[in-house]
C-alpha cells in the first residue's frame, strides 16, 4: 500500500532537489544559524522532498528570503494579482535566472 511505497523511499541528494542547478550562495552566518521562522525551517527541509512549490504572494510580491527558498524548487507555481509585482519578482528577484517561464 501507500504506506509500505512511501516508507520504501529515500531523500534526492540536495543537488538533484535542485534540479542540477548550484544551491544560491549566502553568508556563512546565514547558513550557519539555523531558521527560527517555523514556516522557512519547513520550507529548507522539504527542499529535498519535492520539486513543486505555490506560491501566492501579497500584491507587493515575494520577499527576499522567500524568493530565495523559492528558487530551491524545480517548479513554482506563483499565483499573482500584480502583474508588476510579478514582474520584478522574475527579473531583480532572480527567478528568470533559475527558471524557465
Amino acid at each position: 500500500g501507500a504506506k509500505e511505497a512511501a516508507a520504501g523511499r529515500t531523500a534526492a541528494p540536495p543537488d538533484a532537489a535542485l534540479g542540477g542547478r548550484e544551491e544560491p550562495t549566502q553568508p556563512a552566518a546565514e547558513a550557519a544559524a539555523p531558521s527560527a521562522n517555523p514556516t522557512t525551517r519547513w520550507l529548507e527541509e522539504a527542499r529535498g522532498r519535492t520539486d513543486v512549490i505555490l506560491v501566492d504572494p501579497p500584491r507587493c510580491g515575494l520577499d527576499a528570503d522567500t524568493l530565495r527558498l523559492v528558487s530551491y524548487f524545480d517548479h513554482v507555481l506563483y499565483i499573482s494579482c500584480n502583474p508588476e509585482a510579478l514582474l520584478d519578482n522574475l527579473q531583480r528577484g532572480g527567478l528568470l535566472q533559475t527558471h524557465a517561464v
